[in-house]
């Protein structure tokens, strides 16, 4: 009776050994493959179509200021423009205004000569017609001689504190020039920079008048400024 048990566990035993396609299955492939553990697909397929191969994505945009709009003007200074506006931005001294033979002067509507710069050319901006308003850093300390001679539509001239002379005639002949708001840094104003500007009557200085007076020379062929700011009337004690 022992022996008996004895195959039939033995049996039992090496029937459980046996692959799973020899009980019952006639293709062992079938049964492999319900086994086997199937991959996880993760994020998609493997293989999707570019956005930008597929047409959806749009184009990207140009920006507003390329090539044909800006340049260099100084070993590290650099001019843009767009919209109107013409920016001087970088370090140091401009040394030419190529701005006025690529783009020419009418459609210069505003000036912003950026933090950073140090000066520009004689007459770098004189002439610009459309020009309404110009804005000067404290890192200019001179406004040079005619920088913005001639420029009929010119009204509002913004000049930050750190700007200490401004040249001879750099704003004559600005015949529509009302608004100049002048820094306490300046202390001399050049022969003829504000001659032939009848418009003058609006002025900004951090301290009186008479502290302009005594602290800023003001050059001959001066008579619009001098009028408009009742400097006849006053004398400077010694």
């Amino acid at each position: 009776m022992k022996r008996c048990l004895s195959l039939l566990l033995a049996a039992l035993l090496c029937l459980s050994l046996l692959p799973a396609w020899a009980l019952g299955s006639d293709d062992p492939g079938e049964t492999a493959a319900l086994n086997a553990e199937e991959p996880v697909e993760i994020g998609g397929p493997a293989e999707s179509e570019s956005p930008l191969e597929s047409g959806d994505a749009s184009e990207a945009e140009t920006p507003a200021w390329d090539g044909a709009n800006s340049g260099s003007c100084g070993s590290d200074a650099a001019w843009s423009f767009d919209g109107g506006v013409l920016v001087i931005q970088g370090t140091g001294q401009v040394t030419s205004a190529p701005w006025r033979d690529e783009i020419g002067l009418s459609g210069i509507r505003k000036v912003v000569l950026m933090s950073g710069i140090t000066g520009i050319p004689e007459n770098a901006f004189g002439d610009c017609d459309e020009l309404t308003e110009v804005s000067i850093p404290g890192s200019m300390k001179t406004v040079s001689r005619e920088a913005f001679a001639d420029c009929g539509a010119l009204s509002r001239v913004v000049m930050q504190e750190g700007v200490e002379s401004i040249g001879p005639y750099a704003f004559q002949r600005c015949g529509a020039l009302e608004h100049v708001e002048f820094p306490g840094s300046l202390n001399q104003i050049g022969e003829g920079a504000f001659s032939v500007c009848g418009a003058l009557e609006d002025f900004v200085y951090p301290g009186s008048l008479l502290d302009f007076i005594r602290n800023v020379s003001v050059g001959e062929s001066n008579g619009d400024l001098t009028y408009a700011l009742g400097l006849l009337d006053y004398t400077i004690a010694e």
